[in-house]
């Protein structure tokens, strides 16, 4: 019980008085829309959390009235062990988030996480997040996904940097953002040039240079083919960014020049002498219309960084969702892959490959198999493998039935394979329940 997510509304006043009391069995206290609180008990409790020590977590999934906002703002400016911050909902608004971060968040220093996803914010809320961010001397990890925040609203975040460059007459020193994210928030190829001209502009790269998770999910960042050319200074100074280990695009529409931009700005780094702890672990590519093209950089880039760093990167390599091919998968097979068996036990990191719905068919998967492949886990979701069944050609089946563990095991380190969808005919399933039962199966 270190949580408390919504007692019965009978027990209002005594979840009040331990969070008044500074119970310290309270360390998180999440407020979900179910739990009934007046507006004066909603206030009381936001006034409690002022002179709280206990607390390191509040979340607020509740609409919060003027007063309670106000006594909210008032304990974030006093409040410096809290740790991470989600307040109001959808009916916040540019007005609430303003509140919130002029008179709270601007004095406080203790805060690492601030969670405005789904706030209803759009271009002015940004504007007030920006104000406040880019000289905060604790916030490490700030979420805006899902606001109405457009490229207008990215811009004005992206303002405060250069208004408090100019207040200080220096670069702002308190930034010390890690983590960024900016899901679905209405960014067009506009935006993402604007992004891309802060990440290199040299007046303003250092802003985001501990920056190690930045997420971009759901923007479409090509709505023209001006757009498309624009964003290849984001794609370039993304890959180029010192620290960044988690770049997450799904549905980006970065299309194949992207990828291939991309893998250069990464490909920069590697040759720059970047440590392996600091590479790039996941790579979230799906649904952006990537074909064989695109899979020929990713591979160079996987054997790049085994030749630079001897590892496999990332641990993750999402492409779900695009149009990759089995000539594409066999590419990323072969930089996925070793020389020697022997070689397995020197390879540290798992390396997870999602090629689900990419029009594959059991071809992709035997070249996995031949190439003896490093992948501890591999998603073929969504695939037609009914075109190509696995007893429809014997050198074909052979190696399929080999590569999932019957006889020698030719996939080392496989410890999960999902065909979910793929659309197997009874016979091959069967097959398939007979294989998994051999000894020599993967575990």
């Amino acid at each position: 019980g270190r949580m408390a997510w919504g007692q019965p509304a009978a027990q209002n006043e005594l979840l009040i008085e331990r969070v008044r009391a500074s119970d310290p069995a309270l360390t998180a206290l999440h407020l979900l829309p179910f739990r009934r609180l007046s507006d004066e008990e909603l206030t009381q409790l936001m006034a409690a959390v002022k002179t709280n020590t206990a607390l390191q977590e509040l979340g607020v999934v509740k609409p919060l009235p003027p007063s309670a906002l106000e006594a909210l703002a008032d304990a974030l400016a006093a409040n410096q062990r809290l740790r991470t911050l989600s307040a109001g909902n959808n009916t916040l608004a540019d007005e609430g988030v303003a509140i919130l971060c002029r008179q709270g968040l601007q004095h406080n220093e203790g805060l690492r996480c601030v969670d405005f996803s789904l706030k209803g914010m759009g271009p002015a809320g940004a504007a007030a997040v920006g104000h406040v961010l880019w000289t905060h001397k604790t916030v490490v990890d700030v979420s805006l996904c899902d606001n109405l925040l457009g490229d207008d609203g990215l811009r004005n975040l992206l303002r405060g940097y250069r208004v408090a460059a100019d207040a200080t007459v220096a670069t702002p020193a308190g930034c010390k953002l890690e983590v960024l994210r900016l899901d679905r928030v209405g960014l067009t190829g506009a935006g993402g040039s604007a992004l891309g001209s802060f990440l290199s502009s040299p007046a303003t790269n250092t802003a985001l240079a501990n920056l190690t998770v930045i997420s971009l999910n759901g923007n479409n960042l090509a709505t023209s083919p001006e757009d498309r050319q624009d964003c290849l200074e984001l794609y370039l100074a993304l890959g180029r960014l010192p620290k960044l280990v988690t770049l997450e695009m799904d549905g980006c529409q970065i299309g194949d020049r992207g990828v291939e931009t991309l893998c250069l700005g990464l490909l920069d780094r590697l040759h720059a002498g970047c440590a392996s702890a600091s590479f790039v672990k996941k790579l979230s590519l799906g649904n952006n219309n990537l074909s064989a093209v695109a899979a020929s950089n990713l591979a160079h880039l996987l054997a790049s960084a085994e030749k630079h760093l001897g590892i496999k990167m990332p641990h993750l390599l999402a492409l779900s969702g695009n149009k990759l091919g089995d000539s594409g998968a066999e590419l990323l097979a072969s930089a996925s892959s070793v020389a020697r068996l022997e070689d397995v036990d020197r390879m540290e990191r798992d390396l997870h490959i999602d090629l689900s719905k990419n029009d594959l068919t059991p071809k992709a998967l035997a070249a996995f198999a031949t190439k003896s492949c490093m992948a501890t886990t591999l998603e073929f979701l969504g695939n037609d493998f009914s075109s190509l069944t696995l007893d429809g050609d014997e050198s074909l089946q052979a190696k399929v039935l080999l590569a999932l563990g019957d006889g020698d095991v030719i996939l080392p380190k496989l410890r999960s394979l999902d065909l979910s969808g793929v659309y197997l005919r009874e016979v091959d399933v069967v097959r398939l329940v007979q294989l998994m039962s051999n000894e020599n199966a993967m575990p």
